[in-house]
């Protein structure tokens, strides 16, 4: 799979400036929506489950709550990323947060985001959305090796 960065770029940005690709050099960049949908996967009254490629929890961690993601397959046990829920929406029961792909629809420029979303039910979903009025959003980066 993609090796993804240890840590977000700083900030958040719109899907023109994260596909830009000028945050940290020539080596990174903005991950496909295709190897983001490695982590889809949805749970109902539990805080964790496991796809066919990894295991995803929810948790705190270094005091921020988010998603971590951690390889099932063998060879990949001990990778894992952290996905903190970056400018959530927070509304005391759900919360969710964004981090952009580099799809953009050719026709309705529709911009594609990994979606990350905990309900106190508990409730988890991980999933893509598609934002048809994206131009303005700001959402999250994790980059990629090239």
């Amino acid at each position: 799979g993609p090796k993804f960065a240890k840590q977000n770029v700083t900030g958040t940005m719109t899907w023109t400036a994260a596909n830009a690709n000028t945050f940290w050099g020539t080596n990174w960049r903005v991950p496909t929506k295709e190897e983001m949908s490695g982590l889809l996967g949805t749970v109902a009254g539990d805080i964790t489950f496991t796809t066919s490629t990894v295991k995803v929890e929810y948790l705190q961690e270094n005091n921020e709550f988010g998603f971590k993601f951690t390889g099932v397959q063998p060879g990949y046990t001990k990778n894992s990323i952290f996905l903190a829920l970056v400018n959530a929406n927070n509304d005391g029961t759900e919360f969710s947060g964004n981090y952009w792909s580099s799809y953009q629809d050719n026709e309705s420029k529709s911009c594609s985001c990994l979606s990350l979303y905990y309900n106190v039910m508990p409730y988890l979903h991980t999933f893509i959305f598609t934002n048809a009025h994206a131009a303005n959003e700001k959402y999250a980066v994790r980059p990629v090796l090239k």
